[in-house]
């Protein structure tokens, strides 16, 4: 096992980062700036941590697999569309907007279940960008629905790495 500190998550800033335990780890990696501190963190631990996405109480190799994959950033495709229509830098703006929208929804999630005119607004700046499904679960908690927010969480953290991953690329986009 690898011991790091949250200047060697800061050096690489994973897609995922999986910490056995450590709470003064994820709080560190929390309390820095830019798409680090936006990382998914995943605690493996007998209880779970403050600032972590996901508990595990164990994991194995069957279960790593599966946990990369539910993690893995989402694909934007339709951001280059847009970027052809509307010029890269709008595009490269409106990401950056709805990402920095994201965080302060799951904020809001985690700290009073969330704001139905914020929840709305990210559903629709999401569905414009290409992400219909994580729309249609802004959606519904929008409307006050409450039982897909584990789900909600694992692919509003997944877009806002893929979102941080478009906003910091060299242009990519057409």
């Amino acid at each position: 096992m690898e011991t790091c500190c949250a200047a060697d998550v800061a050096a690489c800033t994973p897609d995922l980062l999986v910490v056995h335990g450590a709470a003064s780890l994820v709080a560190a990696v929390r309390a820095l700036d830019g798409p680090t501190a936006r990382v998914p963190v995943v605690v493996v631990a007998a209880a779970g941590v403050e600032g972590a996405d996901e508990h595990l109480r164990e994991i194995g190799p069957v279960e790593a697999g599966v946990l990369a994959r539910r993690w893995t950033p989402q694909p934007l495709p339709d951001l280059d569309r847009l970027a052809a229509a509307l010029g890269a830098e709008e595009i490269r703006r409106l990401a950056s907007g709805l990402r920095d929208q994201l965080v302060v929804a799951l904020k809001g999630l985690d700290d009073d279940g969330g704001d139905p005119a914020l929840a709305h607004r990210v559903a629709g700046f999401a569905g414009m960008l290409g992400l219909g499904a994580l729309g249609q679960r802004w959606n519904a908690v929008s409307h006050g629905a409450r039982d897909g927010i584990p789900a909600l969480r694992i692919d509003t953290r997944r877009a806002i790495a893929a979102l941080d991953r478009a906003v910091a690329s060299p242009m990519p986009l057409v």
